[in-house]
């Protein structure tokens, strides 16, 4: 449907002939407008996906650097009450 909007269709006439509705076929042109690199404002799929991974993969280091500097913390902590 989206070669068929592009080859000049509407996004209303392919919605009374297939079904979706006319938003939809639009929301699927700019999508595949975006995957296939023809737009460059806003983010690819593929963008998404991997900003989504980077995010979570952010958080876990920084969660992890939180547990290293307390661990840090309570050794120095430690190391002080054990010397005198």
């Amino acid at each position: 449907m989206v070669d068929l909007a592009r080859a000049g269709q509407t996004p209303e006439a392919l919605a009374r002939e297939f079904d979706p509705a006319a938003a939809s076929m639009r929301k699927w042109l700019k999508q595949a407008n975006l995957g296939e690199g023809r737009r460059h404002d806003r983010m690819t799929t593929a963008e998404h996906w991997e900003l989504a991974r980077l995010r979570c993969e952010n958080k876990q280091l920084d969660l992890g650097r939180e547990i290293l500097a307390e661990r840090i913390r309570w050794i120095h902590l430690h190391a002080r009450g054990t010397d005198g």
